[in-house]
């Protein structure tokens, strides 16, 4: 899937002052498909086909992930952490038994180059 995504999140330091920050972020991000090559399947007769109208254009995810930050008394501290997002609105627009959900996991790593 091809998506326009805008995050917005909301960020807590859960121990500031020691050598290693760590911290937690949660948010939600709007999101617009813009493009797929998915196809979709048919349980009743087992086949699948093409049908851009199948999916909501519009997907909400709930965000998390926790961070580590080292050198935060240096110049250019390091973050390092874990991502996860879940889709809180159905993948495709029908109502029956398939509600596909979209996730992600991912890590991230940050360098800031000014501080």
């Amino acid at each position: 899937y091809y998506m326009l995504q805008l995050p917005l999140s909301f960020e807590w330091d859960l121990n500031r002052g020691k050598e290693v920050t760590l911290s937690w972020a949660n948010g939600v991000t709007p999101s617009l498909i813009a493009g797929s090559n998915s196809l979709v399947y048919n349980s009743s007769t087992g086949t699948y086909y093409k049908d851009k109208l199948a999916y909501n254009k519009l997907q909400v995810f709930f965000n998390t992930g926790l961070a580590a930050r080292f050198g935060d008394n240096t110049k250019h501290p390091v973050t390092a952490g874990i991502n996860f997002g879940y889709s809180i609105t159905n993948l495709h627009r029908n109502t029956g038994a398939d509600k596909n959900k979209l996730y992600s996991v991912g890590f991230s790593l940050k360098y800031a180059l000014k501080k």
